[in-house]
């Protein structure tokens, strides 16, 4: 019999290759035999080889020699390549910003927060970033687009706002109220907010009628430029009235005003309510707020009041049966009853028919 050294399993004698696994088997080499010894008076054994390797004889039998192990073969791990990476560009190394496309953008963003004034340099400068950025091929067009887009849209917005409030910052500055940028910021600032009061539709419905009061027959007459004159009489309109500019609120604008601005008067939002429980003609949404801006008063052609005071009217503008401003003047507690100047003409006319 012949053992694989490979696998280590028996084969037959003959055979040139295992029949396990299919290696080559080591060629027998011829077993010389021992000389015949004479025979003894004892009888020998002689051993039969494939009886002794089959059967376990009665006597000891060293240990059978080792056989070699089969060498496992490991199949070769893939051999990966490895990526191939650029190094990162680190800040320092990254092109910078046109500066002109940088100021652009600063100076349109503070333009947005100084009421404009810095906004035609953010338009110039980003102009210029603009151009200078594409012919260096320069990052930093982002900013000069937008630059260029808020300070576009600042100027224009100015451009149609502008001529509707410069006449109250004109007034402002022939005042003495504007004495530092500051305080033409504020003056700005002021007239825009009354232009915004009075599209309004509650204002725009107080303000495009002139109104007589039942109570005294005084006659309230609003005019361009946010100007009005409070005549003394509806009769007589040639002399005695008060000049000056209005601010009108409506809704929860004029309780604001009245319980903020104006909380010197002591008028609270529980009074407001309470005036709206009181009234089913009286809603949060009709309730008004006028501030008459006195800037003189004229007797006899001349101004002999030449100050500044405010009158404070609050109240509703009610509309059904009839157009009715019902206020109250919050210095003298004293309750108005307007109506339209072509109502009292026809209440006027009714009543001279009746007598």
């Amino acid at each position: 019999m012949a053992v694989c050294p490979n696998c280590g399993a028996l084969n037959n004698g003959s055979s040139k290759f295992c029949t396990s696994c299919g290696g080559p088997l080591p060629v027998a080499q011829p077993v010389q035999q021992p000389a015949p010894q004479p025979a003894s008076q004892e009888s020998v054994q002689i051993p039969n080889p494939q009886t002794q390797y089959w059967q376990q004889s009665a006597q000891p039998q060293s240990a059978p020699a080792e056989q070699p192990q089969a060498i496992p073969i490991v199949p070769a791990q893939p051999v990966y390549a490895q990526p191939i990476t650029q190094p990162v560009q680190g800040r320092g190394n990254r092109p910078k910003s046109n500066g002109f496309c940088n100021a652009g953008l600063a100076l349109s963003i503070i333009g947005w927060c100084s009421m404009g004034i810095t906004a035609p340099l953010g338009l110039i400068f980003s102009f210029i970033g603009l151009i200078s950025a594409n012919r260096k091929n320069e990052p930093g067009r982002g900013k000069a687009i937008a630059g260029l887009i808020l300070s576009a849209v600042l100027i224009f917005g100015l451009a149609i706002s502008l001529p509707t409030i410069w006449s109250d910052v004109q007034d402002a500055i022939d005042n003495g109220q504007v004495n530092n940028p500051f305080e033409l910021f504020n003056a700005i600032d002021d007239a825009n907010d009354r232009q915004t009061n009075v599209n309004d539709r509650y204002v725009k419905k107080i303000i495009k009628n002139n109104w007589v009061a039942m109570e005294d027959g005084s006659y309230l007459e609003f005019g361009k430029q946010q100007t009005f004159k409070y005549y003394k009489s509806y009769e007589d309109t040639s002399d005695n009235y008060f000049t000056g500019k209005y601010r009108m609120y409506s809704g929860d604008d004029a309780v604001k005003q009245l319980t903020t601005t104006y909380k010197d008067y002591g008028i609270t939002r529980d009074e407001i309510q309470r005036l709206i429980r009181n009234n089913s003609a009286f809603k949060a949404e009709n309730f008004v707020l006028v501030v008459l801006e006195n800037d003189g008063m004229w007797m006899d052609g001349e101004n002999v009041k030449d100050e500044e005071w405010d009158s404070v009217y609050y109240g509703f503008l009610v509309t059904n049966p009839n157009t009715s401003l019902l206020v109250i003047n919050a210095v003298t507690d004293t309750s108005f009853s307007f109506v339209t100047e072509d109502d009292y003409d026809k209440i006027n006319s009714a009543s001279a028919t009746t007598n």
